[in-house]
């Protein structure tokens, strides 16, 4: 059989040994090599050239737009992944507009969900206002409940929902400007300027808040270092005030999501601000930790609880506005056209573990660009959180239940075997990190 051999050419390491269990077949490949390429149209030229196999981030759409841009490419398009703002609700020494519900739930009309699709994505996308988007089976459960908030840009609405708090709490407005204890209110906006659209989604937000009379201080970096300053910081310091947060999207394609709910929006699962650190600020919401754990431990007796419980859940993140959604993607990835039996997986497209398994090459070694090798560290009960470390470490070892690619069904590991996976495919899971 073939041994599946993963290469890190940007560092190595020596892991740990453990006992193979081996199959009846092994894969189509002996190596796998992952590659970093940062810019992502030296990776497309480095794909058509056959210098690498396929690229294992999305590619700009614009530099896919005519049939020759395209030459000697497969173009595989990734739904599941999305854009938020994350929003700091704590209390700190310096007043922080963001602790105020209201105030969190006015971003939703701040930000043209249709102008971040429309220009910043080259209409690659759906605006979204929950985790769940239209790709999602679970979208049609909330779909009537979240049309209530009937969100729409208006920038106007919201200067007057804050105007109206911030006078409230004691805040003047002077020569344009906010104060409060009369110092001007300041807010840190953490921007991601390794991905574009992120970068432009941040200074819009900061134009917006600007324009209401806020000092924004922008504070630009990559995934590494949003680890540091928004996961990593207490709350309660106000090192940042707003984050532009990327999803990557499903780790695979689930019919009945037990987690989504409970990642973005629960505290328990520790994905909210303060991140369950007991020497931290704490985001607490025992509501939506009852609702969302009876989700994940499937406590409900009907297809129609589950529904409700869901929707509930839902709503309840959203009014809450402490992860604001703003559009679901569709990503273009590319392999080379020598290259056969990518899966493209609806949830967690081709970046999935079943990809490497399945892939056909004329070569023993698949080469495989990605944008980064890693940017966060293992965290020993949680373990990887960001999707380019996840890529990688997910060919190491197998669950004992798989998630069939297109339908979303689980199956059993041992039935692997049976599984028939489409050459050429054209057409308990969680969001990672981008």
């Amino acid at each position: 059989m073939n041994l599946l051999l993963i290469s890190f050419l940007a560092f190595s390491f020596l892991a740990f040994s453990f006992g193979i269990v081996y199959a009846e077949k092994g894969t189509y490949v002996n190596e796998i090599q992952f590659i970093q390429y940062l810019d992502e149209s030296n990776a497309l030229e480095e794909v058509k050239n056959g210098n690498l196999d396929m690229y294992y981030y999305r590619i700009p759409s614009e530099l896919l737009e005519t049939s020759e841009s395209r030459q000697n490419l497969n173009v595989f398009y990734v739904t599941g992944g999305s854009y938020s703002i994350l929003v700091n609700p704590a209390e700190g020494d310096k007043f922080n507009p963001f602790s105020n519900q209201e105030i969190r739930f006015a971003l939703n009309y701040l930000i043209d969900r249709r102008l971040v699709v429309d220009e910043l994505m080259g209409g690659y996308g759906i605006p979204m206002v929950s985790n769940y988007g239209p790709y999602d089976p679970d979208y049609l459960s909330i779909l009537a409940e979240i049309e209530k908030f009937h969100f729409r840009y208006n920038p106007e609405y919201v200067n007057d929902v804050m105007s109206k708090i911030l006078t409230e709490k004691g805040a003047q407005k002077t020569g344009g400007k906010w104060y409060y204890d009369n110092k001007p209110i300041e807010i840190t906006i953490f921007i991601r300027n390794d991905d574009p659209i992120r970068k432009s989604i941040g200074e819009i937000l900061s134009t917006e808040m600007e324009k209401i009379g806020f000092v924004v201080h922008k504070d630009f970096g990559d995934l590494n270092k949003a680890y540091v300053i928004v996961y990593g910081s207490n709350p309660s310091d106000l090192k940042w005030n707003l984050y532009t947060e990327g999803w990557a999207g499903r780790s695979a394609f689930v019919k009945y999501d037990s987690l989504g709910p409970a990642q973005m929006y629960a505290p328990w699962f520790s994905n909210m601000p303060g991140f369950n650190n007991p020497s931290y600020w704490n985001y607490n919401n025992p509501y939506l930790d009852d609702i969302t754990q009876k989700i994940y431990s499937g406590n409900f007796t009907s297809a129609e609880e589950r529904k409700n419980l869901i929707r509930d859940a839902v709503s309840e993140g959203v009014r809450e506005s402490v992860r604001v959604f703003l559009a679901s993607k569709i990503d273009p990835f590319v392999t080379n056209k020598r290259i056969s039996g990518v899966i493209n997986d609806f949830g967690g497209g081709i970046t999935n573990r079943l990809t490497p398994i399945n892939v056909r090459s004329n070569d023993d070694t698949l080469k495989i660009g990605v944008k980064q090798i890693y940017q966060g560290a293992w965290n020993p009960i949680g373990g990887l959180a960001d999707s380019y470390s996840k890529n990688i470490w997910d060919l190491l070892y197998d669950p004992g239940i798989f998630k069939n690619p297109y339908s979303g069904q689980a199956f059993l590991l041992g039935k692997v075997g049976r599984l028939r996976l489409r050459d050429q495919a054209d057409t308990l899971m969680f969001h990672m990190m981008q």
